[in-house]
């Protein structure tokens, strides 16, 4: 059950999933081919590319002790520079002229890294579960068939970091509702 959890874990990170989830919103968005591939190059470089290359240099320069950051008190370095990387996302999507929704993920998902940095000074909050339940909350605003198994998927990651004893449930639990639930309030607020 530990080596299937793992892979789950691993495979079916935020880093990973986030691209997926642009890819459909900018799917649907109803813009130009060539503008759809561009917004979506410049998400996934600075969604999954940026964050990758950063853990892996940490884990190199021993600033952090494995690539799911498990040593909560390391976790503020990394989340700074993704932090950024969301930033510089952000601003090359408002020029690109992305749709609202797209617009609305990056925003969400700046602004949730802001907010997981101060919970996690104080209490180790699940990533994976704050990660994947704001692409789940822009694909359900949206009705879109992919909500459902976005959620299942969620849950089994969810699931995943209590067996590999990442995270106890409550962490988990408190990680998916406040994920989803700042999402759809930011993507109300201000994209919809």
């Amino acid at each position: 059950m530990i080596p299937f959890a793992k892979i789950i874990s691993n495979i079916f990170s935020p880093v990973v999933v986030a691209p997926g989830a642009i890819a459909i919103l900018v799917s649907q968005a109803g813009l130009p081919g060539a503008n759809r591939m561009t917004i979506w190059l410049v998400v996934f470089f600075f969604a999954s590319i940026v964050p990758v290359v950063t853990l892996m240099w940490l884990r190199h320069r021993g600033v952090i002790t494995d690539l799911n950051i498990s040593q909560r008190d390391q976790r503020f370095t990394p989340l700074l520079i993704v932090l950024l990387s969301y930033g510089a996302a952000f601003i090359f999507v408002e020029w690109l002229q992305a749709d609202n929704i797209t617009r609305g993920l990056v925003f969400c998902s700046l602004t949730n890294i802001i907010i997981i940095s101060f919970i996690i000074r104080y209490w180790k909050i699940s990533i994976h579960a704050f990660g994947l339940t704001s692409p789940l909350a822009a694909l359900w605003v949206l009705w879109n068939a992919y909500a459902w198994p976005m959620a299942l998927l969620t849950a089994l990651v969810g699931t995943s970091r209590v067996i590999l004893k990442a995270h106890t449930p409550s962490q988990v639990v408190v990680g998916s509702v406040l994920g989803f639930a700042l999402t759809i309030i930011q993507l109300n607020l201000f994209f919809i």
